[in-house]
């Protein structure tokens, strides 16, 4: 069975609980309606980048939100 796509916001606010707060992989999969192994995923594939929610939200965001001013 293909696995559906996650979205991009989902994926910040789990980087975001990741850095922002004390919580176990667990439990921020079950904030985000997610299973411990998508979350283990991203938070591997964002550490592998040198990534955070941060500078992920800026790349995301900014050049939408610049066309649009």
């Amino acid at each position: 069975m293909p696995t559906k796509k996650v979205p991009m916001k989902k994926i910040i606010e789990v980087l975001r609980l990741h850095h922002e707060t004390d919580l176990s992989q667990r439990q921020i999969s079950k904030a985000c309606n997610l299973s411990t192994g998508a979350v283990s995923k991203y938070l591997s594939l964002a550490k592998a980048k040198g990534l955070s929610a941060n500078n992920l939200n800026k790349l995301c965001f900014s050049a939408t939100t610049d066309v649009w001013m």
